[in-house]
């Protein structure tokens, strides 16, 4: 008898174990209901409260059941969206700032209305993906804060942000129609590579290094704002399937021909002459 009672005291802890992490797991997504009002800061409009940054943040599942869509009017944090992927149209409007460390989704009946000003920024340590709509009507920025970064689906920005630690990965072509500032790495990959469009300037720092994966710079960066190049920002033709042509166009501060391929001149090369620049790594 004795035996059979430590045999139920061990069963009881590891039931209680598994209750107790089942409930963590539950209580580490929180879901909009949209039955009280439209303010993100309200924790009964939420399954599982407010949203902070230990929260996956869940809109338009089967919890929306009241008329209220969201809106972020004081500066808010979540650890992912995922907005529309249900069949519920769903429409976030933001007028204050968002910092995500986690994935932004988008799906096909998610919207998410961008405006305010500059300091009104949706910042993301994860991947972006859009099916769905974003807009912006204000001066905030999409900022990429994390390590290792892809944006897929529709990508059109008004401003757009790659901070110094982040490599971007492009899985589709991506549109900025006023300020791209990328002080990381770019990556436009390869088979298919991807393009960076639209009449946005281009902001670079010493820190910044735009790999070029197309025949041609146009190929993959054909912004036709203006170019406000660092002394020291870097470009690497790094290709592994075509040969390309070195752009002579710009004023490199360190030029990389890497990948294996042929790197044909298109003409004379001018460089920065800072010190630490005018640099050629073949």
């Amino acid at each position: 008898m004795p035996k059979i009672h430590k045999y139920l005291k061990i069963v009881s802890k590891l039931a209680f174990c598994c209750l107790f992490l089942m409930a963590a797991k539950v209580d580490a997504q929180t879901s909009w209901k949209g039955t009280v009002s439209t303010a993100w800061a309200n924790t009964t409009n939420w399954t599982a409260g407010i949203p902070t940054a230990t929260l996956d943040v869940i809109i338009g599942d089967a919890n929306f059941t009241g008329t209220n869509q969201p809106s972020i009017t004081a500066t808010a944090v979540a650890k992912s969206l995922t907005i529309g992927t249900g069949t519920t149209n769903c429409v976030l409007s933001m007028s204050k700032g968002l910092t995500v460390s986690g994935n932004v989704t988008i799906g096909t009946n998610g919207t998410i209305l961008h405006s305010g000003t500059t300091s009104l920024t949706i910042s993301t340590t994860g991947n972006w993906s859009n099916s769905g709509t974003y807009t912006n009507s204000g001066t905030g920025a999409v900022i990429f804060s994390g390590t290792a970064q892809a944006v897929s689906g529709t990508a059109a920005f008004k401003n757009l942000t790659v901070n110094s630690t982040c490599t971007l990965t492009l899985n589709t072509n991506i549109s900025v129609s006023t300020t791209f500032t990328c002080t990381g790495t770019l990556n436009p990959n390869e088979s298919p590579t991807y393009q960076v469009t639209g009449a946005g300037n281009l902001v670079m720092a010493a820190t910044t290094v735009l790999l070029v994966k197309a025949s041609t710079f146009a190929g993959n960066y054909a912004l036709t704002g203006t170019n406000a190049l660092n002394t020291k920002y870097t470009v690497n033709y790094a290709a592994t399937t075509v040969s390309q042509t070195i752009t002579s166009n710009l004023v490199y501060g360190t030029l990389i021909a890497s990948g294996g391929t042929t790197k044909t001149l298109q003409g004379n090369l001018i460089f920065t002459n800072a010190s630490g620049a005018g640099n050629i790594t073949v």
